[in-house]
């Protein structure tokens, strides 16, 4: 994809020309998201704003978007904390992996990101953080909560009432039946492993 983006567009939050190569009009903000991650000619010189070795040290940091709940470790941007054009510095400690959903949310949906890799909501607030989900093989977790039950007085939602035990395990049946459908629809690829140097 070619964006044209006049300099004063992608350097503040004013007004500047944005079009695809087509001519088809792009918001400055979408822009100023898009260069965060790319390869930018200015005055007609090519430069890489993240370089390889860098975006390695970035993957082993972040490992995946940084967005608080976020599970997504494909796919993912690097974020300008203090964005390029306004002079801040393409540096690890300015950067943050984002997924292309929650970069488009700090880019375009008010959300924002602060050096100590806190996200704010557009209105202020801080969004808490969630900690990632443990990895491992399933039945493992099972045999090790393995004593662990689940009956009607063990949950009780916000009117009082007990668990509705049928219509959870009914619920849980159903996802796993279309997960299962799922992973059938899908292809089945090779999987493939690269190294870089």
């Amino acid at each position: 994809m070619v964006v044209h983006a006049d300099e004063a567009a992608l350097a503040s939050d004013g007004e500047g020309g944005c079009e695809l190569e087509d001519g088809s009009a792009l918001a400055p903000e979408t822009a100023r998201r898009l260069a965060c991650d790319a390869s930018l000619v200015r005055n007609g010189r090519r430069s890489r704003t993240i370089p390889s070795a860098m975006r390695r040290a970035l993957r082993d940091r972040d490992r995946g978007c940084r967005f608080p709940g976020c599970e997504n470790r494909r796919f993912v941007d690097a974020h300008h904390v203090d964005h390029w054009a306004q002079g801040g510095e393409t540096t690890v400690e300015n950067l943050v992996l984002l997924c292309r959903r929650h970069h488009r949310a700090v880019h375009e949906g008010g959300y924002r990101v602060d050096h100590e890799g806190r996200f704010f909501y557009p209105w202020g607030q801080e969004v808490i953080p969630a900690p990632r989900l443990p990895r491992g093989d399933p039945s493992d977790w099972l045999e090790g909560h393995a004593d662990l039950s689940i009956d009607a007085s063990t949950c009780e939602h916000g009117l009082g009432e007990p668990l509705d035990l049928a219509a959870a395990v009914g619920a849980m049946l159903e996802i796993d039946k279309w997960a299962s459908r799922r992973a059938r629809a899908a292809p089945d690829y090779p999987l493939a492993s690269a190294t870089s140097s």
